[in-house]
């Protein structure tokens, strides 16, 4: 019966995603309304890169790519590093609502933000730092917009490498997006936030019966 469950949970997750990617295709196509494309960078703060000596005293937290969750985005783990053993790609100073574009094979889909809990937080040089200037956007529509497909395809073709493909953060902020009114953002948010969160319960879900399914196998072992 937990492998039935888990079975429905998997078709459940998938077809939540479909409906997800189609709504979000659906709120963010501009080919039907009068918006402006602008490129990332045009509407994004710069960010600052030097080493972490620079901005702490003693240690700060590190965030490299193993510390996403590609299937919930969100950023799972990381570590504490003192200064003196700052890892040499942690370079870009980070804040919360900070969205981290994981450059290297971005078919993976290694994307976050930073959460409201993160500070005195580093991340590697293998994400492309994107923070909403909230003069143009939000990062919660930026984020939206960078997980969708369109702007997942429109960024493939600019790998380059053979065992570790990669694109640059230039290539990632040259990427067009729709930017329709503020208001209208806001408002497209807060409709993918719901499909978002009912995804995010069925992750949940999958990891309860795993929990579940792996107790019962140890017990039956036992």
């Amino acid at each position: 019966k937990i492998a039935e469950a888990q079975k429905l949970n998997d078709e459940l997750l998938q077809k939540s995603d479909e409906l997800f990617q189609s709504l979000l295709h659906q709120e963010l196509d501009a080919a039907s309304r009068d918006w402006e494309l602008k490129k990332l960078g045009e509407i994004c703060e710069k960010i600052i890169q030097a080493h972490p000596s620079k901005f702490f005293k003693r240690s700060f937290h590190y965030i490299d790519i193993s510390s996403i969750n590609s299937k919930s985005k969100t950023v799972e783990a990381f570590s504490t590093c003192s200064i003196d053993q700052a890892p040499s790609r942690a370079r870009k100073l980070v804040q919360k609502n900070d969205i981290l574009f994981a450059t290297t094979r971005p078919y993976l889909e290694n994307i976050a933000i930073v959460p409201d809990t993160c500070e005195d937080f580093v991340a590697s040089t293998g994400f492309c730092v994107i923070r909403a200037n909230t003069e143009y956007t939000t990062h919660d529509f930026l984020f939206f917009n960078v997980i969708s497909r369109p702007f997942i395809r429109k960024i493939l073709p600019f790998q380059r490498g053979a065992n570790y493909p990669a694109v640059s953060d230039k290539n990632v902020y040259g990427i067009k997006i729709p930017l329709p009114p503020l208001e209208t953002q806001k408002q497209i948010v807060e409709k993918l936030s719901a499909a978002q969160e009912y995804k995010k319960q069925l992750l949940e879900q999958k990891l309860k019966l795993k929990e579940l399914f792996d107790s019962v196998l140890h017990k039956s072992i036992e």
